[in-house]
């Protein structure tokens, strides 16, 4: 990302240089002429929007990871209810009232998610809930309403 940003802005200077140094151009009522250079000035537009459009695209096609993918894709194991219930809150979600079973995880639509148990969890549940978290798909085999 740094190196598609660091492109982006060597592009839009060369672009701004490149049309600056066209502009200095003298002319002195000879419309039609061989000294000037049309070309320097239109290929310092397209640097200058090849730039921009790199910029752009960076900004617009890049979507942040939340702390579940990262730690799901970092193969990390997290067995801590309170490590789990920190993951799921920085990761958007928001834990409901205490249930039998633990802490019921609920989206932005209220649907839900998953469930963090109380105490200590094992290694696969761990994984499907972090799944769960990572993917946003409900970890149940039906949806409770």
């Amino acid at each position: 990302m740094k190196k598609e940003k660091r492109l982006s802005i060597f592009l839009i200077s060369m672009g701004l240089i490149l049309t600056a140094n066209s502009s200095l151009i003298n002319i002195t009522g000879n419309v039609v002429s061989e000294n000037i250079q049309v070309t320097s000035s239109i290929l310092g537009l397209v640097f200058i929007i090849g730039g921009i459009g790199l910029f752009l695209s960076m900004k617009e096609g890049k979507l942040e990871k939340t702390l579940a993918q990262q730690t799901l894709e970092n193969n990390s194991v997290v067995t801590d209810t309170k490590k789990l219930k920190k993951i799921a809150r920085k990761s958007g979600y928001t834990i409901g009232k205490t249930v039998k079973e633990g802490y019921p995880i609920f989206d932005k639509k209220n649907n839900y998610i998953t469930v963090i148990p109380y105490r200590h969890v094992s290694i696969g549940v761990s994984k499907n809930i972090l799944r769960a978290l990572a993917t946003g798909e409900s970890s149940f085999r039906k949806y409770y309403k």
